[in-house]
């Protein structure tokens, strides 16, 4: 009987526990979600002629978090915590964009970038074929790379 009613009492403190908690893991993850956090908004536009440059990729360096443009330019980024950080803007064909910013608690920052284009250059490509004769179609045989 004594044994029936201990197993009683443990089983209702497994069920409190399981349902309730642990009341200071509450406590410890209040604290994270309380964290004073800020938002980044913006656009990315090209610089030469201020079209919006969709799929562009941003960065926050420090957080590696990272987001992309919208196809008319705009990205955001939510729940950034308070503080100073590097953000990287990349886009094939353009010049990288690296700046240093500061998030605000309660604050949204709005920031845009205009990027300049930069060559993409490649080495040429050779192609030989030859006719192979019997139906006119050609073959290649090398593809050279070079200056």
């Amino acid at each position: 009987m004594l044994l029936l009613k201990r197993a009683e009492q443990f089983s209702l403190a497994l069920i409190f526990l399981i349902f309730l908690g642990n009341p200071i893991s509450y406590a410890n993850s209040a604290e994270v979600i309380e964290q004073p956090c800020g938002c980044i908004t913006g656009r990315v536009i090209d610089a030469e002629n201020d079209e919006p440059l969709g799929w562009t990729t941003l960065l926050i360096t420090e957080l590696n978090r990272g987001t992309h443009t919208n196809k008319d330019g705009y990205f955001y980024f939510q729940k950034i915590q308070t503080g100073t950080y590097t953000i990287k803007v990349s886009r094939v064909g353009y010049k990288s964009i690296i700046k240093r910013i500061t998030v605000i608690e309660n604050d949204t920052l709005k920031i845009n970038f205009s990027m300049e284009t930069t060559p993409f250059t490649t080495e040429t490509v050779f192609v030989v074929a030859e006719n192979n004769g019997s139906n006119g179609n050609l073959k290649p045989t090398d593809v050279v790379t070079g200056k």
